[in-house]
Parts: structure tokens; C-alpha cells; sequence
């Protein structure tokens, strides 16, 4: 047997690649209290680095140095911070809970529309505090929170109505016939000849009345509660508090995500096996696995705003229906073929960004081709005047509902829109080192190297999410337009921040973003 050898007696770099990268941050601190050589082996950059990759992954992030215990601590001492209407609960709090400088002024009318009860500034999300934030998208109604721990919480809802029971145990297959032709497109909020309510509804009581949601609050090991201890429909109290969210019966309730998208109504996340897990109807019903007609590797699942896809080694990308589980599915939701759509010509290519729009994907290869797939057609066109008008190579694409964002080698951005080929070249957002732009219904956020924020669109019902200001202000200081039940800002302005922020994220009606108080990034 061989003999056993002490910590303080192994090189330098076997600590470093061989022992540390199996301890999390509690164990590390730990084992470098022992001795003076072990401390000084836990200082190393690549211990910090991989510390920083494990919890945070490597998605785009507006640091301007790359000093990794630094970059450590900003992260996982950040908050998350929330904007915009407030029904549903979807910020995290309550409109009573601001104060009165952050408030939009509600009640109060211009010549052509009432205010949104809402947050006009950031306004941090004080239940998440012990929370470390490695990631939060956004939703027609919602934000989901992706943890270091590889946790999920759900704040808000999914949908703006649920009815019927709560989903009990069993496999589901869904009877969703090939093609794009035949499945349902669930139109975005805001538009009253697709949907008969919108983000902007004052009344946030449930089918069943605002107190029909149950149960007892049951703790995490966070300090704070689990999805299952509510039964949907949830009361406004229970959309407000983050809950962690959790998987079927016949999941690992130990399960480690990495990454999360969210669609319209919908999210999917993937988790450290590369299983792909769904959350339809509420966040209060267990994620169900969904199972592929095919072997193949899972290499992202992305939620499009009204259908689900993924890009599938040596398939290419795929696509479904976002809305899959009954009231009374279960853990596990069987895929056929019947049921998945292959975008031709994929397979084939390298792609490097997908983004799910209303009713189109727009992709782009790892040699710069951007292309977009009408899901309702089935019909595919190359934008090759993004590619022309971007200066260098096309690298990355964000985007969501009916408009996506396209970045170039060479720090310039293009927008486009759904349904159409020419690209928008906005004047503030070039060279300016934007790191990421995310887009609601009807506004857009873009974070750019050293945590500044822009924003700019219109503000529907004055609901706040631009996080400029009442609506005083948008008119007054920042030239804001009237257009139909709302104020419309063209160009990007900067947010105020106490601090610099990190990620950003937007949908629907609302805004938010993970920020740090420090302000030496």
C-alpha cells in the first residue's frame, strides 16, 4: 500500500491542478487556515480563475481586468437588482416597499395613458441578499436566478393565468403533429389582437381570487423556500418570494444546473449531465426531463419566445413547442419525432449563437454566416447584409420576442428585427465595448465594459422599465416621445447605478440586472 503523503509535502502545482479544483471556496479557505504554505498555493490566479469559472461559467461579463480573487469577490458579493412593472410579483418585492423616489407615479395620467404601478430605478431585491447570482434571465412575467451552487429560484410567475390542478406523478407524450406549420405561437404580451391581457393588467389577483395560493413555506438550505411548498394559483406574496425551484419525482433533487434561458411563458435549463429540464406552466410544479427521439449530445438548450431548441451534435438545431406538460403531467415529457423540427442544412455547421424569436430563429455559424428560419414557412435566408455592414466577423447574437442584436470581432453591434434584412447601426453602441444588450417587449438594455448600463425603447404604460425615472423625467431630461400608452426614448441613455453592474436581463415589462457595490472594476 502505498504510503500516505501530507498536503504540505506536494508540489506546488498538484495543489493547484490536482487537489483544489475537487474543493469549493468553504473548503479552500479551510485547508489554507493550516499552514502558511498552503495559503500561499490557494493565492494562486488559476485557483481563483477556476473557483470563478465553476460558479460563474464563462459568459460574456464587463470586467476590465482580469485579476481573479478580485473578480471573485465582486461577483459573489453582488445583488440583484429589479425594474418595471410590478404585477405578478415578478421584481421581488412590492410597489409599497419602495421608496417614494423610485416609484413610477401611478394613478397619475398624461393626456393618453394611466401609469403602471412599478419601479422606475433599480431597486434591489433584498430576499436574495445571501444569494450568490451567477446568472437571471427574464420572462413575459418573470425572472428565474441561476445560483453558484447551481440552484434555480423563480421570482414572479411563468404565465399570467394558470388554471387547473396541481401535476401529479407519470410520463407524458404529447400528440403535436411534424413541422412548423401546426404548432401554436403564444403571442408576446402587449398586443391586444393576439392576447387579451397584458404585463400592464392593475388587477394581480389569480382565477381564484388573490389569496387562493397554499401551502406552508418550506426552507432551503439558503434560508430560503421551495417552489412545492405553494400550490399554483399563487397569491401575489408567493409570486414575490424567490423560490427554489425543483425537479420531478424521478429527477436527482441534488441536481446542479449551468445554465438557464427563459422564453415568453416557459424556461428550460441544462444541467451539469447535459439533461435538459422544462418549467411550462408554474414554478411552483416540478421541472419535467424531457427525453430526445435521438442519442445525441445536447450541446445547449435555449427557450425561444414561443417554441424550444437546442443544437444537437451532428443534428443541428432543433426545435419544439414551448407549452408540452398538461395540468396533470409529470416528471418526465417523452419526445417523438413527430414532434421536433430539424432546421435543414445544420447539421452540417458549426454554430456558435441561436436566438428564438416569436415565430423565427436567427443563428450564426463559427465562420461569421448569420441566417434566419422562419419557424412558420420553414424557410431559410441568409442576412448577409449584417455580415456585410459588420466591421470584422460576426462572433455572438442575443435577442428575444421579435428583435435580436448581432456583435462583431471588432466591437460594433447590429440590430435587426424579426422579418426583416437590414440592419439597424445605432451611434451609441459603437465602439463603446458592449458586452451583451438584452431586449424586453418593447425596450432594450445594453451593459458595456465597466458595468455601465444603456437603455432605450418605449416604456409601456410608463411601467418603469427603462429605469430612467417617472415619467417627468423621461419627458423632461431625456426627451421622451408619446407614442400610444406609452413614452418612447430613441436613443440609448445610461441608468444611475450605486455601483457597476455585471449581467443584464429583460422581458416583457420589466428590467434587472446582478450589480456590484464595488466601484473599482
Amino acid at each position: 500500500m502505498a504510503a500516505k503523503v501530507p498536503l504540505e509535502e506536494l508540489g506546488h502545482d498538484v495543489l493547484v491542478d490536482y487537489v483544489f479544483p475537487y474543493l469549493d471556496l468553504k473548503d479552500i479557505l479551510s485547508l489554507s487556515a493550516t499552514n502558511h504554505y498552503i495559503r500561499s498555493c490557494a493565492q494562486d490566479t488559476a485557483v481563483w480563475h477556476d473557483l470563478y469559472t465553476k460558479e460563474f461559467g464563462l459568459q460574456p461579463n464587463p470586467f476590465t481586468m482580469r485579476k481573479w480573487p478580485e473578480m471573485y469577490k465582486w461577483r459573489s458579493t453582488a445583488g440583484v437588482y429589479t425594474w418595471g412593472q410590478s404585477s405578478l410579483g415578478r421584481l421581488g418585492y412590492s410597489f409599497n416597499d419602495l421608496d417614494e423616489d423610485k416609484r413610477t407615479q401611478s394613478g397619475v395620467a398624461n393626456r393618453l395613458h394611466m401609469s403602471d404601478r412599478g419601479a422606475c430605478k433599480p431597486n434591489r431585491v433584498s430576499k436574495l441578499k445571501a444569494t450568490v447570482v451567477s446568472d437571471i434571465v427574464a420572462g413575459g412575467y418573470s425572472f428565474t436566478i441561476l445560483t453558484g451552487k447551481g440552484q434555480l429560484f423563480g421570482i414572479g410567475e411563468l404565465r399570467e393565468h394558470y388554471t387547473g390542478p396541481r401535476r401529479t406523478g407519470g410520463v407524458v407524450a404529447v400528440p403535436i403533429h411534424r413541422g412548423p406549420f401546426r404548432i401554436g405561437i403564444a403571442v408576446p404580451p402587449g398586443t391586444a389582437v393576439h392576447h387579451p391581457g397584458h404585463p400592464g393588467n392593475r388587477n394581480n389577483s389569480t382565477a381564484s381570487g388573490e389569496e387562493s395560493g397554499n401551502g406552508q413555506e418550506i426552507q432551503s438550505e439558503d434560508g430560503l423556500v421551495r417552489a412545492s411548498s405553494f400550490h399554483p394559483p399563487l397569491s401575489n406574496d408567493q409570486r414575490e418570494t424567490p423560490k427554489l425551484l425543483e425537479v420531478g419525482d424521478g429527477g436527482d433533487q441534488d441536481v446542479k444546473f449551468v445554465s438557464v434561458s427563459s422564453g415568453r411563458q416557459h424556461i428550460l435549463a441544462q444541467d451539469s449531465e447535459g439533461k435538459v429540464w422544462l418549467w411550462d406552466r408554474s414554478y411552483a410544479i416540478k421541472g419535467s426531463l424531457l427525453e430526445f427521439p435521438f442519442p445525441n449530445r445536447i450541446i445547449s438548450a435555449i427557450a425561444g419566445w414561443s417554441r424550444s431548441l437546442a443544437i444537437v451534435k451532428d443534428i443541428g438545431i432543433a426545435f419544439w413547442a414551448s407549452q408540452l406538460t398538461s395540468d396533470e403531467s409529470s416528471s418526465k415529457v417523452q419526445l417523438t419525432d413527430e414532434m421536433v423540427t430539424i432546421v435543414p442544412g445544420t447539421d452540417t455547421e458549426n454554430i456558435v449563437g441561436v436566438v428564438g424569436l416569436e415565430s423565427a430563429i436567427v443563428y450564426l455559424t463559427d465562420d461569421g454566416e448569420l441566417y434566419t428560419y422562419d419557424m412558420d414557412q420553414g424557410t431559410k435566408t441568409r442576412m448577409s447584409l449584417f455580415e456585410q455592414k459588420a466591421q470584422g466577423t460576426l462572433v455572438k447574437l442575443s435577442g428575444s420576442f421579435r428583435r435580436f442584436a448581432a456583435f462583431s470581432d471588432k466591437d460594433t453591434v447590429l440590430l435587426g428585427a424579426q422579418g426583416e434584412f437590414e440592419p439597424q447601426i445605432t451611434p451609441e453602441l459603437q465602439g463603446v465595448h458592449c458586452v451583451s444588450i438584452a431586449v424586453g417587449d418593447y425596450h432594450a438594455l445594453a451593459l458595456l465594459r465597466g458595468g455601465k448600463i444603456l437603455s432605450w425603447g418605449q416604456e409601456s404604460n410608463s411601467c418603469g422599465a427603462l429605469g430612467l425615472g417617472k415619467q417627468n423625467v423621461l419627458m423632461q431630461e431625456y426627451g421622451g416621445e408619446e407614442r400610444g400608452r406609452g413614452i418612447y426614448i430613441a436613443s440609448p441613455q445610461p441608468i444611475e447605478l450605486q455601483g457597476r453592474a455585471l449581467a443584464i436581463a429583460a422581458g416583457g415589462w420589466q428590467s434587472a440586472a446582478i450589480i456590484t457595490d464595488e466601484s473599482s472594476i
